[in-house]
C-alpha cells in the first residue's frame, strides 16, 4: 500500500482542462495495482477522476523542514519526467 504521508496530488495541463495527478510512495513488492485503488478511493471519496497515478520509491517525494509534501516540487519534476516511477498506471479519462 501507500506509505503514510508519502503521497502527493497536483494538478497537470489537461486537454480541456487541467488533471490530477497523485504520486504515492511504495515498495516495489507492494506496489501491485497501486494505481487502481488510489484512484477507486479517490473517485468513492471525492467524486474525481485522475489524470495519472505514480507509484514512487519511498522517500522520492520532497518534503518541507515541517514534513509537508513540496507539491510544486513534485509537479515540476513529473512534467519533466525526473521521477524514476515503481510502476505507472496508464493515464485514464473519468472517474
Amino acid at each position: 500500500g501507500v506509505r503514510p504521508g508519502g503521497a502527493v496530488a497536483f494538478t497537470r495541463p489537461g486537454t480541456d482542462t487541467e488533471e490530477v495527478v497523485v504520486l504515492a510512495e511504495c515498495r516495489p513488492h507492494r506496489s501491485g495495482d497501486i494505481g487502481g485503488a488510489v484512484r477507486e478511493t479517490v473517485s468513492r471519496r471525492l467524486g474525481l477522476g485522475l489524470g495519472d497515478v505514480v507509484a514512487v520509491a519511498p522517500g522520492t517525494v520532497a518534503k518541507t523542514t515541517s514534513g509537508k509534501p513540496r507539491r510544486q516540487e513534485m509537479r515540476r519534476r513529473y512534467l519533466l519526467g525526473h521521477l524514476p516511477p515503481v510502476t505507472t498506471d496508464p493515464p485514464r479519462n473519468g472517474p
